[in-house]
């Protein structure tokens, strides 16, 4: 709507992952990019975490309207929500 920002005006945008659901203080940081087909990516290689690791994730991202970065999901989340966003290394 006419109230919204359009995902390529978005800024700051990146993924952090953890292997704590809720210590992302000194998580590794991939910057996203945004394709020319409307969507935000990241290029990423799962071979840098070692197999039989959970590794969990969050979004981060600045509509422009804000001070502060979006982060999904926070410490607060529920626990599925943090489930959701991670995933096994085989």
């Amino acid at each position: 709507g006419a109230d919204s920002t359009d995902a390529a005006d978005f800024t700051n945008c990146r993924i952090k992952f953890s292997y704590d659901k809720d210590d992302f203080s000194n998580a590794m940081t991939i910057p996203s990019t945004f394709g020319a087909s409307r969507y935000w990516y990241n290029p990423l290689n799962s071979n840098i975490w070692p197999s039989g690791s959970t590794v969990y994730f969050r979004l981060y991202v600045n509509d422009g309207h804000h001070a502060d970065d979006v982060e999904f999901p926070r410490n607060e989340s529920l626990f599925y929500f943090k489930l959701y966003y991670s995933f096994y290394v085989q």
